[in-house]
């Protein structure tokens, strides 16, 4: 019990603890002596004794149930853990022993590999789009044609109310709205030429 990594505390039936080893003391952060005063479950955040009980009376011989918790240390921090807990017959003497282990690190990993399975998703997402959006590009001679698929392709990587393709004239400074999706805006239909005083600073 000394030599194991994993944390370990021994309960009695009420779920006073009896026994916790060097791993339980620097876990939790009390001294040997502060965690024998102490009942189990108030260890764990946001266990209350009723709850405690029950979770321990379904406890069976040989079956100890994996829990992921959240355990309170004496300073106050939280910690993830995973938490094993077995039911030992002594004799007419019922004992819980409980083995607790530090997932922060797995639970870190498994986040940045949610991220990157997320990011690699979108990534096919938006390559698949792109392929399609090159297909209406060959396919179609109407450009009106070609405006419609885009509009249709860049919805599906982001959902917009007002999908404006202008068209610039260099020269002129004046870009032409060649197409408009979404919301109908006064001003600002399909044809609209405006001053965009922007070009020129660009250009130079």
């Amino acid at each position: 019990m000394e030599n194991a990594a994993d944390a370990i505390f021994f309960m009695a039936r009420q779920l006073m603890l009896v026994d916790i080893n060097s791993a339980g003391c620097e876990l939790s952060g009390y001294t040997r002596a502060e965690l024998l005063a102490m009942v189990g479950y108030e260890l764990l955040e946001g266990s209350t004794p009723v709850e405690a009980s029950e979770e321990r009376d379904q406890i069976e011989p040989n079956i100890p149930p994996m829990s992921e918790r959240l355990l309170r240390r004496k300073d106050g921090s939280i910690v993830p853990i995973e938490n094993r807990v077995n039911l030992i017959e002594l004799g007419e003497t019922s004992y819980y022993l409980a083995m607790t282990r530090d997932i922060t690190e797995r639970n870190v990993a498994d986040r940045e590999l949610q991220n990157r399975e997320i990011h690699f998703r979108h990534m096919a997402e938006e390559n698949s789009v792109m392929a399609e959006i090159g297909r209406i590009i060959e396919s179609y001679l109407d450009i009106s044609e070609v405006y419609n698929g885009l509009g249709r392709e860049l919805r599906k990587l982001v959902p917009f109310d007002w999908l404006v393709i202008s068209l610039a004239n260099l020269e002129q400074d004046t870009p032409t709205n060649a197409f408009v999706s979404g919301w109908e805006i006064l001003g600002r239909e399909a044809g609209y030429v405006f001053k965009w005083i922007s070009l020129s600073l660009a250009r130079r």
